[in-house]
């Protein structure tokens, strides 16, 4: 049975209702396991969710599959995940996959591959799986791909179930072939083409030279049939091509910025040279006339005509700045001077006006502009990668971000609206405890000392997430592992009653001066107008608030109760009819059949609960008497063991 607004999916018990999540906020689908936002169907009474597409998906009650043809499988909607299980064994299978491998008889088709010993059967899925390829780890997507038919869940995209057993002429391993094999548990590994540990499972090796390359590293680098048109680029002699690369490999540097290669790229065969595209499109200048670092001397682009290894270089000392030994691209001193700097730093100094040399409030030596890394910055006990100021004093150790040393000395802060927040700078080795995250930190705080209230240059530097019409405060994002309380308590939701941070939907928003915490999925967003039995006149309009008169003379026309001034509000744009949000929403959700159902189950235990009591009560009286009576036959046996002994002893005397 469907309403407005409602539907009755066959994968959960209960009826779902849709809602618009609010656009801060994401949950999990409890059918395909994917975070998403916007329209949702759930569970007001579970933690079951479903997004528009699953829930416009009904699997069949029971089916015969291939994985299990031994037994039919028969859906079982729970609160938790939805599955299909064999009545007769153990087997369960998930709703996903399990749709996603049932084909048409006629679109089988069968395929033996080196990295599994069981026939594949080719499937097709209109939408993207959980489960990832066992070749490329990335998830199995809309469109063919191939699966094992016994049930092993081993998946494979189609272009990966369709790489070539052998390689001839690899652009990283022109001299040999490369052969596609099954690497076993023990056979440890490194990546030629991106350093990286290899895992067991299918990959490329060279007999010959005991080279071996991911399936993914060695796929990538194949010339594609979209992409065969060769560009030339100053940097280097050779010409390039491009392809794209899906993944971020930290350890294959471009030529210009330095960091990993991801996105579309520009690469050499033979060198192993990379670039990426915007950094291959960007017009670099010949020549810098004054660099803020050297202003001595005028710096010159210099290019390296050959780059023949992978040998990404070693961090050394030049001057008193830093810079990759074999970076293809660097800026250099066109006179005699041992001064040179990458193209990013060089770039950056200049577009963002640094200067060499500047004098902090909060040290008192000057500090000088640096490229450093595996240090910790003191500001906020963050790591260093890059440009960093750092004390010119030899035996000092003192760092800071360039971004720590543009904090403002005073700070307006949402989450503490009453009290301006101010630098604090004193390091000590107490440190002090973030009211925000919950985290002890030693490095600068905003503080106000007034309220005890202390925010990390990290937390403060981040804008709280929005305002919302239920509460006059900006609502900061916390987790799980931060609770938005000053005392660390867990937290309770404001509408729907249940504890904040759960594994599912870790995300919730709070209030920390007010104690006010609303789950993601209960941020929904609010209609615009509605029509409601208490004013059905006209139609109820929101709004962010609403003052008339006296702002501590507020009062909803429904329940007359007084409200705060700064909360949102229904409001009649006609005869100012003005309500509460929770008066005019909150009595809807109370016509769901199951939620009735939940009150005859709670009416029930609290019969049997007064029972038990009446009955333990009762007991406590019975045993109460049974010990009287014990310690009164104890009394007794003590006199009479008493009197006989006395007896004794009068006799023996």
């Amino acid at each position: 049975m469907e309403s407005a607004g409602s539907l009755r999916h066959p994968t959960h018990e209960h009826e779902l209702i849709r809602r618009e999540l609010w656009k801060e906020c994401s949950v999990v689908c409890s059918l395909c396991r994917f975070r998403f936002s916007g329209p949702t169907y759930r569970c007001l009474g579970c933690r079951f969710f479903l997004d528009e597409s699953c829930a416009s998906t009904e699997p069949p009650f029971q089916i015969q599959h291939p994985f299990h043809p031994e037994h039919p499988l028969t859906l079982e909607g729970t609160s938790d995940r939805p599955l299909y299980r064999c009545g007769s064994c153990r087997f369960r299978l998930d709703v996903m996959i399990a749709i996603a491998t049932l084909p048409a008889s006629a679109e089988r088709e069968m395929i033996l591959h080196i990295g599994h010993p069981h026939l594949l059967t080719s499937f097709h899925t209109n939408t993207t799986l959980s489960e990832t390829c066992k070749l490329c780890r990335e998830k199995i997507h809309q469109g063919k791909f191939y699966g094992c038919s016994r049930g092993c869940m081993f998946l494979l995209h189609q272009q990966c179930a369709e790489l070539p057993p052998e390689i001839l002429h690899h652009p990283f391993h022109p001299q040999h072939s490369l052969t596609l094999e099954d690497f076993q548990w023990g056979s440890e590994f490194k990546c030629e083409a991106c350093s990286r540990a290899g895992y067991p499972g299918p990959g490329y090796s060279c007999s010959e030279c005991d080279v071996r390359f991911h399936v993914h590293c060695a796929a990538w680098a194949l010339p594609s049939r979209d992409h065969q048109a060769e560009i030339e680029h100053f940097s280097h002699q050779h010409k390039l091509r491009t392809l794209h690369q899906k993944e971020s490999i930290s350890e294959l540097k471009c030529a210009v910025c330095r960091d990993g290669i991801s996105g579309e790229v520009q690469y050499c065969y033979k060198c192993r040279f990379f670039l990426h595209k915007t950094c291959g499109d960007q017009e670099l200048p010949r020549e810098i006339m004054v660099h803020p670092l050297h202003p001595m001397h005028p710096l010159i682009l210099q290019l390296k005509p050959t780059c023949n290894d992978n040998d990404q270089g070693s961090w050394s000392k030049s001057h008193k700045y830093f810079r990759r030994d074999n970076a293809p691209i660097i800026f250099r001193c066109k006179e005699s001077c041992r001064f040179s700097l990458d193209t990013k730093c060089a770039l950056r100094v200049l577009e963002e006006g640094l200067v060499a040399e500047i004098q902090h409030s909060a040290h008192g030596h000057p500090l000088e502009l640096l490229i450093m890394h595996s240090y910790k910055c003191d500001a906020c006990q963050k790591g260093l990668a890059g440009l960093t100021y750092s004390c010119k004093i030899h035996k000092c150790t003192f760092k800071m971000h360039i971004s720590c040393a543009k904090l403002p000395l005073k700070l307006q802060h949402p989450l503490h609206p009453s009290h301006p927040l101010l630098l604090n700078t004193a390091l000590s080795k107490e440190g002090f405890i973030c009211s925000l995250c919950r985290k002890k930190s030693r490095g600068f705080s905003f503080s106000c000392t007034d309220c005890w209230f202390y925010l990390d240059i990290v937390c403060a530097t981040k804008r709280p997430t929005f305002k919302h019409p239920r509460h006059e405060h900006h609502l900061a994002r916390f987790s799980s592992s931060c609770p938005a309380s000053l005392t660390g308590d867990k937290q309770q939701c404001n509408s729907c009653g249940k504890d904040c941070g759960y594994w599912d939907t870790p995300e919730y928003y709070g209030c920390l001066s007010c104690n006010f915490n609303l789950h993601g999925y209960c941020l929904l967003d609010l209609p615009r107008t509605v029509q409601h039995e208490c004013h059905p006149y006209h139609p109820l309009v929101l709004f962010d608030k609403f003052v008339l008169g006296r702002p501590d003379d507020q009062y909803c026309d429904n329940c007359e109760e007084i409200r705060n001034p700064d909360h949102g509000v229904y409001r009649c744009e006609e005869c100012w009819y003005t309500v509460h949000i929770d008066c005019v929403l909150q009595p809807k959700l109370l016509d769901y059949p199951f939620l009735h159902e939940l009150d005859r189950k709670i009416t029930c235990l609290d019969k049997k609960i007064k029972a038990m009591e009446i009955e333990l009560q009762a007991s406590r009286k019975e045993l109460y008497a049974l010990k009287q009576e014990k310690k009164t036959e104890a009394l007794k046996a003590w006199r009479i063991a008493h009197s006989v002994n006395s007896e004794e002893w009068r006799g023996n005397k």
